[in-house]
């Protein structure tokens, strides 16, 4: 365990390191900073780290960077309480109310916003809905025996069905079954709709709930959407990342496959955790060179979707935690004004 001497020389390292990304020796250190000690003293506590593993010296005659576990350090032991500043945080926030109520505009935002801040990769999910509820239901007459379905969940998605409808069809008694079904069935599920599908013997009023029923079973089979993955200019304009490209070409065939929402294993998080993982914490492979910050962010455990920026274990820490952490919470706020 480092001493406090120690813990402050390694705080002071790691912030130099991730501003310049080039080695820090012992006389930059003195040289940067009121640390009252000479630079032999320095030089025997860089040396302690080292011994801790916390630091390594990528060549003999070169200063020192901090290891995957001196990272871990730095985030756990050294940064307390961070935040973005209050103005920052009312640049975001402005952002946000000049675009629409707008589920898809709102991530593609958020997803922008974090790259263009951090220079790294932004991810952002939409909200994912394990158990999928009805908002509201309405049908559009189109011709007399066709219907259009609109059906709203909970979280904003819009879903739609064409219904070719059989039998005597009296359309003021559609629309009140409709009605009805809308004010009923909010919040509901569809295994609470099937059980009235079983009740039902009117053909039109069956083949609506049975549209219905589908729509709400596709929601809960398939992922809401596309993640929002911005910034791959940001990554490669790093120095770990910038010669030759080969580090980043993993992590790009990992997006194109559609494998990288995954790899985070947001679905193992608890609702508003927010978690670090660097370097060879990461269980695949391709992630190894990367340091990522991610939360989540929704209503419920059952109802999140995941925030999360991606860079190299260089990272800033003491920005993306905030930063992250600010944009689950604006887009928390968000999601309860579609409920």
């Amino acid at each position: 365990m480092p001493t406090q001497r120690q813990a402050e020389i390694l705080r002071l390292l790691v912030d130099s390191y991730i501003d310049s990304a080039n080695p820090v020796s012992s006389g930059e250190l003195v040289y940067s900073n009121d640390l009252g000690v000479s630079s032999a003293t320095v030089r025997h506590e860089l040396a302690e780290l080292s011994e801790e593993g916390l630091l390594f010296r990528p060549h003999k005659s070169s200063g020192v960077v901090p290891t995957e576990q001196g990272y871990r350090y730095y985030v756990e032991s050294l940064l307390q309480n961070v935040d973005l500043p209050l103005n920052q945080k009312d640049m975001i926030r402005h952002q946000f109310h000049q675009v629409e109520l707008d589920e898809d505009r709102w991530i593609r935002l958020a997803a922008s916003i974090l790259s263009r801040s951090l220079e790294s990769l932004a991810v952002v999910t939409p909200v994912y809905h394990k158990d999928v509820r009805v908002k509201n239901v309405d049908i559009v007459k189109i011709s007399e025996y066709r219907a259009m379905l609109v059906q709203i969940l909970e979280g904003g998605r819009v879903q739609r069905a064409l219904i070719q409808l059989s039998g005597g069809i009296v359309w003021s008694n559609l629309k009140e079954f409709v009605d009805i079904l809308s004010t009923r069935y909010s919040g509901k599920t569809y295994s609470d709709i099937e059980i009235a599908y079983r009740g039902l013997s009117d053909p039109a009023q069956k083949q609506i709930l049975e549209s219905s029923i589908n729509l709400l079973k596709q929601a809960r089979e398939q992922y809401d959407g596309e993640p929002f993955v911005y910034g791959f200019t940001e990554v490669l304009n790093q120095p770990e990342f910038y010669v030759g490209g080969e580090l980043i070409h993993d992590l790009l065939e990992a997006v194109e496959k559609g494998m990288l929402v995954e790899a985070l294993h947001p679905i193992d998080m608890s609702f508003g955790e927010l978690r670090v993982v660097i370097g060879h914490e990461h269980s695949e492979t391709f992630l190894h060179p990367y340091g990522v910050v991610l939360t989540t962010y929704g209503n419920t455990s059952d109802s999140h979707g995941t925030v999360a920026v991606i860079g190299p274990t260089r990272m800033s820490y003491a920005n993306a935690i905030p930063s992250v952490r600010f944009m689950a919470d604006v887009l928390d706020e968000l999601t309860m004004e579609l409920l």
